[in-house]
């Protein structure tokens, strides 16, 4: 039994039983039990011309997502809860990646016990299958873009005083499989840990996250190559998000070694500033988004710098993105209006860069999309695109997405064509 899984089935045997040994306020509190339920149904249709920039490589195809959760509450202190997910594709060629269809599977599946300390500290534990989120979602994400959201196998610790939130966790990571209940528990292809603080009500830049993750990858690609890997990441993020001018800047570090001796020496910052145009019709705003991701300096050398963006979300240029945040340097700008009630439309231009020649272009999923060829050129393209988003109820909401992306020299040379996509969707939640 490996140490990991020893501590996971360690944990979970002695938080109940120090869970249920508190003393409650009141009998009444301790035995009052609540029930909920809940989720929702999202419906998207897909068009592409020359899909993954391939002449004449056109597709329709409906992705379909259902998520339903129970959860009971046990007084103030103890919750479980389930989440089944059913992620369906119709009309995409087999093989069907697992984060598009992934028939019917245990989403997820945990115990929660909370402890109030005193009225400003409080402690809490979570075991079992559960999403993680953090911060912006650049690194860890539920992915709620694609088809299917990811979960992982964790035992997860959070701290809260007054401004300061702690959470420590260790977990594995939950490989989707297209089928049914077949995805793995406790699968340590993929481990993942680490401690995330958030710090409110901090002077001048008001708030800030301070953080540290590990990951240990079974087999990961870099560059056309394959490779077993351990990284470690530090980061730090400054953000302020309720005003009518926000900020969100965010810069992390990352090193560690390959299991065939390859250093690891890899690096992201990302900068997001908007501004909201309260007193005006249609409540504009403008943004401004910029991103610096490393990628490979030299494919011959001992060093791996292509920085691995750990499990973002997917939905990173649109619903649906081409390019994935590895090896690469972004321009974003955008507006948004608000010209009717309950009815948003964003404008963005976006303009994509390789971060090195010597690295490949890589897709949502990490992937490498396009190798490199010994190419010097570094323009990738640029991508215009309409979203509109409406509420029809509170709970019903209608999403559209309509991207063109113009090659430049990087794709020509590489005989890449202009594509053009277009998302229509509605999700209902309940």
């Amino acid at each position: 039994m490996t140490i990991s899984r020893y501590i996971f089935i360690s944990i979970i045997s002695l938080i109940p039983v120090f869970g249920f040994s508190q003393q409650q306020d009141s009998i009444e509190r301790s035995n009052k039990i609540n029930f909920k339920q809940g989720g929702d149904i999202r419906v998207q249709y897909f068009h592409f011309n020359n899909q993954n920039w391939k002449k004449g490589n056109d597709s329709d195809y409906l992705l379909t997502r259902f998520l339903w959760n129970a959860s009971i509450n046990v007084g103030a202190s103890h919750q479980f809860k389930v989440e089944f997910q059913s992620g369906l594709a119709n009309g995409i060629p087999k093989p069907v990646s697992p984060v598009d269809e992934n028939v019917l599977d245990l989403h997820q599946a945990y115990y929660n016990y909370s402890h109030k300390i005193n009225d400003s500290k409080k402690i809490s534990a979570t075991v079992g299958r559960q999403e993680l989120q953090y911060g912006s979602q650049r690194i860890i994400s539920v992915r709620e873009g694609p088809n299917n959201r990811q979960s992982f196998d964790a035992i997860k610790v959070k701290y809260e005083q007054n401004d300061l939130s702690v959470d420590a966790f260790l977990s594995t990571y939950v490989q989707a499989k297209t089928g049914f209940f077949n995805d793995r528990f406790l699968n340590q292809n993929n481990v993942l840990w680490g401690i995330y603080a958030v710090k409110h009500h901090v002077p001048v830049i008001q708030n800030f996250d301070l953080y540290y993750l590990g990951i240990h990858r079974k087999q990961e690609v870099i560059n056309l190559n394959s490779y077993e890997t351990k990284k470690h990441s530090l980061g730090l993020r400054i953000w302020e998000g309720t005003s009518n001018f926000t900020y969100d800047l965010e810069a992390l570090l990352q090193w560690g070694k390959a299991n065939s001796g390859e250093q690891i020496n890899s690096s992201t910052a990302s900068a997001h500033i908007t501004y909201k145009f309260a007193e005006l019709d249609w409540k504009p705003i403008l943004g401004l988004k910029a991103q610096y991701i490393s990628g490979d300096k030299d494919s011959t050398d001992q060093t791996l710098n292509t920085f691995d963006p750990i499990y973002p979300k997917g939905a990173y240029f649109g619903l649906s993105p081409i390019i994935g945040p590895k090896n690469l340097t972004n321009i974003h700008l955008y507006s948004k209006i608000n010209p009717i009630k309950d009815l948003t439309v964003s404008l963005e231009y976006i303009y994509f860069w390789r971060n090195s020649s010597e690295d490949a272009v890589y897709d949502v999923g990490g992937n490498p999309l396009i190798k490199s060829l010994n190419q010097e050129s570094r323009n990738i393209g640029s991508q215009f695109q309409v979203s509109p988003q409406y509420h029809l109820k509170e709970k019903l909401v209608l999403m559209g997405d309509f991207a063109y992306f113009k090659t430049d020299q990087f794709l020509q040379e590489s005989d890449a064509v202009d594509l053009f996509s277009a998302a229509l969707g509605i999700q209902y939640s309940f």
